[in-house]
């Protein structure tokens, strides 16, 4: 321990004014590797960026990064490439960033992404780095995080927005240090939920648009009104208690404070009969009989639900919507089945098992069920959702096949071609769903 602490006092010098050059270029020390980056060594690295850019500074650490994974030393390797990326990603341009996400969107292929970016990019960005969007502290912190790090690029998506993303957790972390450190997973959620706007037909298209506009409550909103729940005790998930993979399912509420308000009120079932929510709402066969398929009335709150009752889509949002904002994962399905379309809806459940088939009516033989995905708003079927909710993911041959997986990706790249598979077969072996490898 001293001698790590004579190592980086002797260092903070030479790193002031330029980090440890080698003959090949800008280097990481080898001592700095036999451990996780904490903060000492984050301060470092940051001033290190400020001399040398951060480009140069993700290059060094990527190297450093795979020379640990070649020494076996896995736990630290993937600490040190978790800096590695947000030294990338910081370094990146606004304008990259952009032109990132549009390559990402058209190879995509889905309409209401292309809308996304058309509403949401301003042409006039350039040049400026994204580590702009966070103060030096934060980033600090997350260089020193290396598991919460190592969650964020686990769940980052190519259709996430990086810019408005570093952005929101920037604001929810000046908002209130003290929650954010306590409900990190929930701040990540957001983040890469609330970095773009949902498309039209969200959360579904029987209702007009000036009847439901089609926007999430404001990140800071529902970062504060989920901490409160778990605080208060009245969440039927607290939000500490979850991971950001589950989270993203809570964070996508459309609802405003008022609805928030009521729904906690009025809407009483636990979790275990929550999909008793789907049938509280009376069904409207009249409105079958007229081919009233669209809400008619002139507003759309929970309470216009409950008092005049609806179709199955009007079930479903009723229930999935009251139910985040009461503390639960929940998903809105639609699907096909004998008698023509429905609409039910899924909740992560007791024992975190996704209960998906609450409103749907087993006699109608609806196969697959798709909702949106609240972080890309693609779409997502309830065979996939299952797969997520075995949980394996979260197990440890899980997240160290995903580790061997990532550093197969960069050794293929680097042209390490032997050692790239040898890191595809070691994540494969210890878990053959690591679909990556």
């Amino acid at each position: 321990m001293k001698t790590r602490a004579k190592l980086l006092a002797a260092l903070l010098p030479l790193l002031a004014s330029a980090p440890v050059v080698s003959g090949a270029g800008l280097a990481v020390p080898v001592e700095w590797t036999r451990a996780a980056p904490r903060e000492r060594e984050a301060r470092l690295i940051e001033q290190g960026a400020e001399r040398h850019g951060w480009p140069a500074m993700a290059a060094a650490l990527r190297s450093a990064a795979l020379d640990t994974y070649a020494r076996g030393d896995l736990t630290n390797a993937e600490a040190w490439a978790a800096a590695a990326r947000w030294a990338a990603r910081w370094g990146s341009t606004e304008a990259e960033e952009d032109a990132r996400w549009r390559a990402a969107m058209l190879e995509e292929g889905w309409p209401a992404a292309r809308e996304a970016f058309a509403q949401a990019v301003d042409p006039a960005r350039g040049s400026t780095p994204l580590a702009e969007r966070l103060p030096a502290a934060l980033r600090v912190r997350l260089l020193a995080d290396s598991a919460w790090s190592a969650d964020y690029f686990a769940l980052e998506k190519p259709l996430d927005r990086r810019a408005e993303s570093l952005a929101i957790l920037a604001r929810l972390h000046a908002r209130d240090a003290a929650a954010w450190e306590e409900f990190k997973a929930l701040a990540l959620a957001i983040s890469l939920v609330h970095d773009t706007p949902p498309p039209a037909h969200w959360p579904h298209w029987q209702v007009p648009q000036d009847v439901l506009p089609r926007r999430l409550a404001p990140a800071e909103e529902v970062f504060d009104h989920l901490v409160a729940l778990t605080r208060e005790g009245r969440a039927l998930w607290r939000a500490d208690r979850l991971e950001a993979a589950e989270l993203r399912f809570m964070v996508d509420i459309a609802l405003p404070a008022e609805e928030r308000a009521w729904a906690l009120a009025r809407v009483r079932a636990p979790l275990a009969k929550l999909a008793d929510t789907y049938s509280s709402i009376q069904y409207r066969q009249d409105r079958i009989e007229a081919d009233a398929y669209v809400w008619p009335g002139p507003g759309y709150r929970l309470e216009d639900i409950l008092s005049e009752g609806g179709i199955c889509v009007d079930q479903a949002y009723f229930s999935t919507q009251a139910g985040k904002a009461r503390g639960a994962p929940t998903l809105l399905f639609a699907g096909a089945g004998r008698d023509g379309r429905h609409a039910w809806f899924g909740y992560l459940g007791p024992g975190r098992r996704w209960m998906l088939d609450a409103g749907r009516h087993a006699s109608q033989n609806y196969v697959t069920g798709v909702a949106h995905d609240p972080q890309t708003w693609t779409e997502i079927s309830d065979h996939e959702l299952k797969f997520l909710s075995e949980g394996f993911r979260r197990e440890r041959n899980a997240r160290e096949a995903r580790a061997h997986a990532d550093f197969a990706r960069w050794l293929r790249e680097a042209g390490r071609v032997r050692e790239a598979e040898a890191a595809a077969r070691a994540a494969i072996r210890l878990e053959r769903r690591t679909l990556e490898a």
